[in-house]
């Protein structure tokens, strides 16, 4: 999780100032739950077009 959040921030066009994301530690769950919404959202994604598909 902290590599994909530091990879976000890394390549973010906004600037980054690293004393805003000192509290990542605690934000954590919801980092983990976010990510996983993402996964769930994509598959579903290409489960729907597949079904359409047919």
């Amino acid at each position: 999780m902290f590599i994909i959040k530091y990879m976000e921030a890394v390549t973010s066009s906004e600037v980054v100032t690293w004393q805003d994301h000192q509290g990542w530690q605690a934000d954590m769950p919801r980092f983990r739950a976010e990510i996983a919404a993402q996964i769930f959202k994509t598959f579903a994604r290409q489960i729907a077009e597949k079904m359409d598909a047919c």
